[in-house]
């Protein structure tokens, strides 16, 4: 029967644009990762510099004399097609993301938009998040089965990562060797395992002559994704400063810290909250000033300490 209103053709492409991220998808070990970082430590960058080279992919131009009257002279393509009259604002909003990227000070800093309904904060972030829902310049990978896409690179033992910042020409017992004793990958490893992927490391990837065999435990591709609250979340506060933190953070699993292992069962607190869910990308508090200030310690903490802390509970920091 003729296809007259062109739906067959619609199924197949999609059909196909589905088979095509299957075989895109891929699942390794982190032996393999990392031997992937060594060809390209970009692999393994950090939400600031994904952010920043997402950015500058789509294009940086000079602005005209008339469009530099608002006091700069550079405009950023991403932005442009929706937002007008803001160029200045937002080159103050990716400067702080370029410097982020280059691990300045901002690193340690909240980016908050301020400005009337209308102004743009809303289109920013957006434009953002979708942008990154398009990231394909190369795969980013995350351990297998973690609750908040944990990058791989947390399972390399802490006594070899001084080493593993390196490469191998700029350390002395490995430069001129063809067996290095060393790992090395040139990028700086920051964070630790969340306790689900720890008590995954110990279970089944610890040997009877105690060697945990950390290179075994499988990964995987991931991709941002605003609806599956990967790498892309949003906060809104609301009037129970209880609940808020919750969303943020997670809850306690009171099946499990009631039972044998109490709280410290790896299990006993949940990461389901917005900043888990938000991990390798953006995490967005809409007016987030309005919130309570022991809400915002929770952004303060994770912005300044890079750790998620459980205020006034057993449980560890993240």
């Amino acid at each position: 029967m003729t296809d007259k209103n062109g739906f067959n053709g619609v199924f197949r492409e999609d059909a196909e644009h589905k088979r095509e991220k299957q075989r895109q998808h891929v699942e390794t070990t982190a032996r393999q990762y990392f031997t992937m970082v060594q060809k390209d430590p970009q692999i393994a960058q950090l939400s600031g510099e994904r952010f920043w080279e997402v950015i500058k992919d789509a294009g940086i131009v000079k602005l005209s004399e008339e469009d530099q009257l608002f006091g700069v002279d550079t405009g950023y393509k991403l932005y442009r097609e929706e937002l007008f009259g803001v160029d200045k604002s937002i080159y103050e909003a990716v400067e702080s993301i370029n410097v982020r990227a280059q691990k300045g000070s901002t690193g340690k800093q909240i980016p908050i938009l301020v400005g009337p309904p209308g102004s743009g904060k809303s289109t920013f972030v957006s434009i953002s998040m979708k942008e990154l829902e398009r990231y394909a310049k190369r795969p980013l990978f995350m351990i297998k089965g973690c609750p908040k896409q944990e990058e791989p690179l947390h399972l390399l033992p802490r006594n070899m990562r001084e080493k593993a910042m390196l490469r191998q020409e700029n350390c002395p017992e490995c430069a001129n060797s063809d067996t290095p004793k060393h790992l090395h990958l040139g990028v700086k490893i920051e964070g630790d395992l969340c306790p689900v992927c720890r008590d995954l490391l110990l279970t089944k990837y610890k040997s009877d002559d105690g060697v945990v065999r950390w290179w075994d435990v499988p990964v995987e591709t991931f991709t941002f994704s605003i609806q599956s609250r990967k790498g892309l979340s949003s906060f809104e506060p609301s009037d129970q400063i209880a609940a808020d933190i919750t969303i943020l953070s997670g809850r306690e699993n009171m099946a499990i810290t009631q039972g044998p292992g109490g709280y410290k069962h790896p299990r006993a607190y949940e990461l389901s909250g917005e900043i888990p869910a938000g991990e390798r990308g953006i995490v967005e508090g809409r007016e987030i000033l309005s919130s309570d200030p022991s809400v915002l310690r929770v952004f303060f903490s994770v912005a300044q300490e890079q750790q998620l802390k459980i205020e006034g509970s057993y449980f560890p920091h993240i």
